[in-house]
């Protein structure tokens, strides 16, 4: 009876810490306000990012390049946006695996975009996973690895690449309404302080495992970033769609598993 009921607490010990850990949200953006309440601009380039107002049956969010030069914004998921303490960011476990993705659309080639991991107490230190849309018809798409860019309001870098380039085509081209299949999605795990992020685009994945060492935070802040090129029209990118999830691994729901199982086995065996 005392092996039961310690599986038992057990069990129910670690569902309760899984549940607790396991995050989820998403913004279709059709709510009037939805992106002011729930993100935050930590760098901001010579352009904006807001949230459409068609009156139709699609809003979103665009990039506005306000400059004749580059432009990159860079915008932080948080439920608090009106206080800019760390303290009251929107923080998640590096335990578990977080995702986060979007769909998009890019009016000129070599716009950027990606999803940048940062330690919720100094956002220049920090993993991304950068897309940037190449494709004119003859040239190729690249999907590129960094680490520690600088983000703050007077300058938006995207730090060290890690491993090389991936230039292909993802299947995603350049114009101004958003097409089935043009997404972007970031997956983030981490193993002690290595991290590795997988990416899909359109219609390629691929993944990068990083050092030890480059995540060495256990509380994780999720931003938006986006970037023009100087050459770009003005509302040079569209983003609709957007989610971040973090869920447990199936490893630790098997555990759980196994462990009411096993529960189950003693109490049958100890009735007959």
């Amino acid at each position: 009876m005392k092996l039961s009921h310690t599986l038992l607490v057990s069990g129910v010990g670690l569902f309760a810490a899984l549940h607790a850990y396991s995050q989820s949200a998403s913004f279709d953006f059709e709510t009037a306000g939805q992106f002011g309440s729930n993100f935050r601009g930590v760098s901001l380039l010579g352009g904006t990012a807001a949230q459409t107002s068609n009156d139709v049956a699609n809003d979103f969010v665009v990039h506005d390049r306000q400059t004749a030069t580059s432009s990159g914004v860079a915008y932080l998921y948080d439920t608090t946006p009106g206080d800019s303490s760390s303290g009251t960011n929107s923080v998640f476990s590096t335990t578990l695996n977080l995702t986060a993705g979007f769909d998009f659309y890019t009016a000129t080639a070599n716009s950027s975009l990606a999803i940048i991991f940062a330690d919720s107490t100094n956002l220049s230190n920090n993993v991304m996973a950068l897309l940037t849309i190449s494709n004119t018809g003859t040239a190729v798409d690249q999907l590129r690895f960094f680490k520690d860019g600088t983000v703050n309001t007077s300058s938006l870098t995207a730090g060290t690449q890690v491993g090389s380039n991936l230039s292909q085509d993802v299947g995603i081209h350049t114009g101004t309404t958003f097409t089935s299949g043009n997404g972007y999605s970031a997956t983030l795990s981490v193993s002690g302080t290595t991290p590795t992020i997988a990416l899909t685009a359109g219609g390629l994945s691929t993944s990068q495992a990083f050092s030890a060492g480059d995540m060495n935070w256990t509380s994780t802040v999720v931003m938006l970033r986006l970037f023009d090129p100087a050459s770009s029209a003005s509302a040079g990118i569209g983003i609709d769609n957007f989610y971040i999830t973090q869920i447990p691994e199936p490893s630790n729901m098997a555990m759980v598993s196994a462990l009411f199982v096993g529960m189950s086995v003693i109490a049958r065996r100890r009735r007959q």
